[in-house]
């Protein structure tokens, strides 16, 4: 008597609502919604768990049929009766639920759903982004705007609330997405100076930092203007506020160790006293405390974010109708949902998650072997990138570049440069026979270190690595060894070893030859000649030593 169990055709429970005051009947909408009644309010049951009361009563009623906007009932005396309802609200929480996304627009055009129940629901549902279309009061769009990310309008509001705390939400969201142009007007309307010039040090802007410093001045505040001076490098600032501040004998050691002699002199004798007179004074080193220099200015420069396309609502409000592609599909998918759950099968949410977690499995191959290039891949001149495919393919990585350098290059050199060893001796073996790769180790090794640089751009940063082409425009590795390079030195010395008939040391400099011969590249048909002119000298030579 107090509790509602929606279940399938196969008796599979959907879901559970238990009411506190006993439940006096109920009936099916012709959308697929429950309707009942309670002693004094009538509700609503959708069949994924949300409920919600469509209207107070003054004396209860048991509902035999709902259709449309009207319920036919009995009452007390047992005669029959009928309750005009608004259903806008329990329709527009299925049309979301079935993606009917032409049916959610047409209901915030023609009707007053507006309050705080369906924003919370909206939110709680993940589509603040619906709300924004329909909410006025700007408080409530500056928290969806938050909570979708949506900048542009979160800024817009912001400037209309023009609170501190608004401002502070606005610069938090903006710094997660890596839009500092956003913070520094966030900083500027709050007038946090210490934030804003520690962001002009993030992002190289050393004018502005010169500006901060020239504002602090006017407000007098003295640490404002000794970490804007130490922020930009400037010691004789640093010195000039440490002197006004009373702070003589740090200004002096200051002075000292940035090697500005006649100024830490003057100091002395603002002072009264000589250098003699300092006592227990260390030897004193150059100073290393200055910022590093900037090499590359950030301040017109966004973190990369994801383009996305303009969403249903943004299209079909600024064309005046809905397109048809998610007409069609919505309604698909609506009737999809509905029948799935008929039949016993997972609900709409449970069924998009599990397809989902299906599709991102797929996207990043976890459970696939990796699988080494063939011929017909090593021949491949270009990557061919599939379509894009919704926003999931928008938002997938790129190919690595040690990854194309394998797929763009048939040599097993730049195969080797990018760490595919197992592909580079396949090569070997079908193009020249080899077997036997031990010897070859120290080349691949040496191959992949030549063709990567690591660096660590700040002590509490992880080494970052970056990959080194051979031509900036051409999606290879560079490589070591090259054939002009072995002619004018292994090969010349090689020939200077027969000439002083040093015959063993000849043959150990033709055998590296040969090894070098096997991970160069070649970009002409007479270079390919040229390698293949060098391997028979080299054999020859190996085989003469070999038997004299």
């Amino acid at each position: 008597k107090h509790t509602i169990t929606i279940a399938n055709k196969t008796l599979g429970q959907s879901c559970l609502i238990h009411e506190t005051i006993r439940i006096k009947s109920g009936a099916w909408d012709d959308s697929g919604v429950f309707v009942y009644s309670t002693l004094n309010h009538i509700k609503y049951a959708l069949f994924q768990g949300d409920n919600g009361i469509i209207q107070t009563l003054d004396q209860p009623v048991y509902l035999t049929r709902v259709k449309g906007k009207t319920i036919y009932c009995l009452d007390r005396t047992a005669r029959p009766r009928t309750i005009n309802i608004d259903p806008t609200e329990y329709r527009f929480k299925l049309a979301l639920v079935q993606n009917k996304y032409d049916e959610v627009l047409n209901i915030i055009r023609t009707s007053n759903l507006v309050g705080q129940s369906i924003i919370a629901y909206l939110q709680k549902k993940g589509f603040p982004e619906i709300a924004l279309h329909f909410v006025q009061d700007k408080k409530t769009r500056f928290e969806l705007a938050i909570e979708c990310g949506n900048l542009e309008v979160a800024l817009e509001t912001a400037k209309a609330i023009d609170r501190p705390e608004s401002w502070a939400r606005l610069a938090q969201q903006a710094l997660k997405q890596g839009n500092h142009k956003v913070v520094e007007t966030a900083y500027q309307r709050t007038k946090n100076f210490d934030k804003l010039s520690f962001l002009y040090l993030s992002t190289g802007s050393l004018d502005k930092l010169s500006k901060m410093q020239v504002i602090a001045e006017k407000r007098g505040d003295q640490m404002s203007k000794f970490h804007n001076a130490l922020y930009s490098g400037d010691v004789k600032a640093r010195i000039a506020v440490l002197k006004d501040v009373g702070m003589l004998p740090l200004a002096y050691l200051t002075a000292k160790t940035n090697g500005l002699e006649d100024l830490a002199e003057h100091l002395l004798a603002s002072a009264g006293i000589q250098e003699s007179d300092i006592e227990g004074l260390d030897s004193i080193s150059a100073s290393t405390l200055r910022p590093p220099p900037v090499i590359t200015p950030t301040a017109n420069l966004l973190w990369p974010s994801l383009a996305t396309d303009e969403n249903f609502f943004d299209k079909a409000l600024a064309n005046g109708h809905v397109t048809d592609y998610i007409n069609g599909d919505g309604a698909a998918d609506g009737a999809h949902t509905l029948d799935s759950w008929e039949a016993g099968e997972p609900d709409g949410e449970a069924a998009d998650g599990a397809e989902a977690e299906a599709e991102e499995g797929e996207g990043w191959d976890l459970e696939e072997e990796v699988v080494e290039p063939d011929a017909t891949h090593l021949n491949a001149a270009q990557d061919v990138v599939p379509e894009d495919e919704g926003d999931a393919a928008a938002a997938a990585p790129g190919v690595p570049e040690p990854e194309l350098w394998a797929r763009n290059s048939p040599f097993a050199a730049d195969h080797a440069a990018a760490g595919q060893f197992e592909s580079a001796m396949q090569l070997l073996n079908r193009q020249i026979g080899a077997v036997n790769f031990a010897p070859l180790k120290p080349q691949f090794m040496a191959l992949y270190r030549s063709a990567h640089v690591w660096f660590s751009p700040t002590a509490s940063v992880a080494a970052l690595q970056l990959h080194v082409r051979r031509d900036p425009e051409v999606r290879l590795p560079v490589i070591r060894r090259t054939l002009a390079s072995i002619k004018a030195g292994e090969l010349a010395e090689g020939y200077r070893f027969v000439a002083g008939a040093k015959l063993e040391e000849a043959a150990t400099a033709f055998k590296s030859i040969l090894l070098m011969l096997m991970l160069v590249t070649v970009s002409t048909k007479e270079e390919a000649a040229d390698v293949g002119s060098m391997w028979q000298p080299s054999e020859r030579k190996m085989e003469t030593d070999r038997f004299s």
